[in-house]
């Protein structure tokens, strides 16, 4: 009879799985909240108003990085310390020059803003430093920092006699999009205000040397009997203020503009908009309205008049029109052009100019020969009766009666 031969058993008894599993899982956990342990840092405030320990929110770009975990006073009863979280993942960007203020409603004169916090709540917002020390502790700020001068983008500056509704953070528009920001302002010597204005990367090529910016706050309302103009940027710029801006065609092949350059701020679009500044002195300013008075030339419209303004000491001419004319319209410009004013008139041989009872009354001219001119003479109101060949003669009477400019 053989005798049994004992053989041992290879590799690790089953019983011994579950524990190794364990151990793994405990391995990973305490790896996981090792790496993943949030890192505290001290942000002092002056008010704590509107935050929430445990709730209020640190966001960059939209997106949470950090939540305000402890709110005590300091010791000199001045100031507020808050005790943050920040995720680790963000624990590179902790440096000295970190930037962070609350964001919270406010709605004062002259000022508005934080009003998508009206139901989400007040949170911390923060704009990343340059520097490569590391901190934590830090001291919040009363108001949003401005985009740092280095920053890419476009950084110019904009002169205003008045502010109107503009503040920090209204924003800056091209054709109805949002291109950039006003970053804050400074009153000058001389009594003007600088405006200092941040246009984002992607668009600052569209700001030329010749770009015409305008204040867009509020509601613009202009007219008389000829025609009522009714302007509104958009419910933004009519709450915070705005600016707007725009390049004319002929002038997109300039070179973009460069940064620290020095820009008028004008009143409104009308106000900003590119031509040829022509002054036409005309004997009575009647049915002539600012901003609204067309100039005509061959059936298109070619100008406004700018304003109005009354000529002292003058006898015939008391009024000069300032009209703004397109660019395209220089080279006709002559010593030997023409104008003259389209009003309805009435008299014995019927009413002439019918339409403009409706269309309002409105300038015309007709180019001549010369030197360039700018500076020009309403011939009156009586169309082509200006250009008819034959001889003038000059009658003087003590009573008119029914005679009027046009009476054959």
């Amino acid at each position: 009879m053989e005798k049994p031969v004992s053989k041992k058993k290879k590799g690790i008894s089953p019983i011994w799985i579950l524990p190794a599993i364990a151990l793994c899982i405990g391995a990973w956990l305490l790896y996981k909240g090792i790496v993943e342990r949030p890192v505290y840092i001290v942000v002092h405030f002056r008010s704590a108003e509107g935050v929430t320990a445990g709730k209020t929110k640190v966001m960059y770009k939209g997106l949470p990085v950090g939540v305000v975990e402890e709110i005590t006073v300091d010791e000199g009863l001045d100031t507020v310390s808050m005790k943050i979280a920040i995720d680790p993942r963000a624990k590179k960007g902790l440096v000295k020059d970190l930037k962070f203020w609350i964001v919270r409603p406010e709605i004062a004169a002259g000022r508005v803003r934080g009003l998508q916090t009206l139901l989400s709540g007040s949170y911390i917002a923060v704009q990343p430093g340059t520097s490569k020390e590391p901190c934590r502790e830090f001291y919040g700020l009363d108001e949003p920092p401005p985009v740092p001068e280095d920053a890419p983008g476009l950084h110019i500056k904009l002169r205003t006699e008045a502010l109107n509704s503009l503040q920090q953070g209204s924003p800056i528009y091209y054709k109805d999009i949002r291109v950039g920001s006003v970053q804050g302002y400074t009153l000058e010597e001389d009594g003007t205000i600088l405006v200092s204005a941040y246009i984002e990367p992607e668009y600052k090529r569209l700001v030329k040397p010749g770009s015409r910016f305008w204040n867009a706050s509020g509601i613009t309302l202009s007219g008389g009997l000829s025609g009522i103009k009714f302007h509104m940027e958009s419910i933004t710029t009519l709450i915070n203020g705005g600016v707007s801006f725009y390049t004319p065609e002929f002038m997109m092949d300039q070179e973009p503009a460069k940064n620290g350059q020095v820009y008028k701020l004008y009143e409104d679009y009308e106000d900003a908009q590119y031509g040829i500044d022509v002054r036409l002195k005309i004997e009575s300013g009647e049915n002539i309205v600012e901003g609204l008075t067309k100039v005509i030339y061959r059936g298109l419209e070619v100008g406004r008049v700018k304003k109005v303004v009354l000529n002292k000491g003058q006898k015939r001419y008391k009024v000069t029109a300032h009209l703004l004319l397109d660019p395209m319209a220089r080279p006709i410009l002559k010593e030997g052009t023409k104008f003259w004013i389209i009003r309805p008139t009435f008299g014995a041989g019927g009413v002439k100019n019918l339409g403009t009872l409706v269309s309002g009354a409105y300038i015309t001219f007709v180019p001549g020969e010369g030197k360039p001119c700018f500076d020009f003479v309403a011939e009156g109101s009586n169309s082509k009766e200006i250009f008819r060949d034959g001889k003038f003669y000059k009658l003087v009477s003590t009573d008119l009666q029914s005679l009027a400019p046009g009476t054959p």
